[in-house]
């Protein structure tokens, strides 16, 4: 299954905001329970945030 979400929060320590896409990508065993998850951001983006 793949997920597609709008993240938009503020770093507490930094008060700097994030406002991105991220891609989210399950995968399920047999029985249904959660096997795997891998995301993808922009990862400049967060640190940036939090420098």
């Amino acid at each position: 299954m793949v997920v597609l979400l709008h993240l938009a929060y503020t770093v507490k320590k930094t008060g700097k905001k994030v406002d991105e896409e991220q891609v989210q990508w399950w995968t399920f065993n047999k029985e249904g329970k959660e096997q795997s998850l891998r995301h993808f951001e922009d990862t400049a983006r967060v640190i940036a945030a939090n420098q």
